[in-house]
C-alpha cells in the first residue's frame, strides 16, 4: 500500500516538473493598453458628450424658512424621551439652531452602589 502511494507521489511530482519547463504564454500586443493619445481622445469625446453642468452662480437657492425635527421614544420600565430641533434663518446668510431634549429613565432596575465609608 505504501509503495503505491510513493509511486503516485513520484509520478505527480515528475509530471509537474515537466510541465514547469514548458513555455508560458504571455500577453500579446493586442492586449496592450491603448496609447496615451487614444486615451486622451476618449476623455475628450466623453467630456464633449456629457450634459452641461450648472455653475454655482446659476443654481437656484432654496427658500430660507424655518425647519427642524421632533422625536419621541418610549420604552420599558417607564423610559421616556423627547427632543425638538429647529433651524431658523438669521439675516441673509446666517442661521440659528435651537435644540431641547428631555429624557426620563423611569424606574431604576439596579440599586446604586453604597457610599464609601468615611475615614475618621
Amino acid at each position: 500500500m505504501r509503495s503505491t502511494w510513493a509511486i503516485c507521489a513520484v509520478a505527480a511530482f515528475w509530471a509537474n516538473s515537466a510541465a514547469a519547463e514548458e513555455a508560458i504564454a504571455t500577453a500579446s500586443r493586442a492586449d496592450a493598453p491603448p496609447a496615451v493619445s487614444e486615451t486622451a481622445a476618449q476623455i475628450d469625446r466623453w467630456i464633449a458628450d456629457s450634459p452641461a453642468v450648472a455653475r454655482d452662480d446659476e443654481r437656484l437657492e432654496a427658500p430660507r424658512r424655518v425647519h427642524g425635527e421632533v422625536a419621541v421614544g418610549v420604552g420599558t420600565g417607564g423610559y421616556r424621551h423627547a427632543h425638538v430641533v429647529t433651524h431658523m434663518p438669521l439675516g441673509e446668510k446666517g442661521q440659528v439652531t435651537i435644540a431641547l431634549s428631555k429624557t426620563d429613565y423611569g424606574r431604576v432596575r439596579f440599586a446604586p452602589p453604597p457610599p464609601l465609608a468615611e475615614f475618621r
